[in-house]
């Protein structure tokens, strides 16, 4: 079977498995490229086969990989040994890695979260990295106090729906969040030169934390 693929110069795919090659590669091509960080710069270094992440309950693995620069080798690379992106294990080893899932947590409110690393042979020339993850108790929010917003006609909307609450879990991440939303809110209802301060303590032996936020507001723009 021949199929033709029009364009000048058009290249005909003779098999059927390279016809579905030639169909997925202007999908598949683009996401090399965004994951091309950790490229091989020698011929015997030895690819990264998968990265997996077990124990993770709180967050995805789309949002882990994010973080770490072990990457597979691409779809193409990996399944068809043709070609493709060769991608391989960081040269500085998993310890940034570590560090840097460890500081993600942390910033989320996982202060007693441990990871471990398992690299296991997938062939000859690639390995399998798995992190696992003990994520640990979180920090729970005793305390969340807001002031300043008492000329503000309407403080339920300015406060909807933000990600800090008492009994539920304290991150700085979260705390940012929140204080974006809050100064957005603040702007869209005619402070445009309001300022916050913000503070917090986390008691990390009982796993509470916290939050006192204040509003500047500057004045109300007529």
């Amino acid at each position: 079977m021949r199929v033709g693929i029009s364009g000048t110069g058009a290249k005909v795919c003779a098999r059927s498995w390279l016809v579905a090659l030639c169909v997925l590669l202007p999908a598949i091509a683009p996401m090399a490229r965004a994951q091309g960080d950790v490229e091989c710069d020698r011929a015997n270094e030895r690819e990264v086969g998968s990265v997996k992440f077990v124990g993770n309950k709180t967050f995805g693995t789309d949002q882990l990989s994010a973080i770490v620069t072990a990457t597979p080798s691409s779809f193409m690379r990996r399944h068809l040994r043709i070609f493709g992106t060769r991608r391989c294990y960081p040269s500085s080893g998993l310890g940034p890695d570590v560090a840097n899932l460890k500081q993600f947590y942390q910033n989320n409110g996982f202060y007693d979260t441990k990871v471990d690393t398992i690299v296991s042979r997938a062939s000859s020339t690639a390995d399998n990295i798995t992190f696992r993850i003990n994520e640990g108790e979180p920090i729970h929010l005793d305390t969340l106090r807001v002031e300043g917003l008492e000329s503000v006609a309407d403080t339920a909307d300015i406060l909807r729906d933000l990600q800090l609450r008492v009994g539920g879990r304290f991150g700085q991440d979260l705390l940012v969040a929140d204080v974006d939303s809050i100064m957005a809110r603040l702007r869209n209802a005619g402070y445009p030169r309001a300022q916050q301060l913000r503070s917090w303590t986390v008691n990390k032996a009982q796993h509470r934390a916290t939050v006192g936020i204040e509003d500047a507001l500057g004045g109300l723009d007529h």
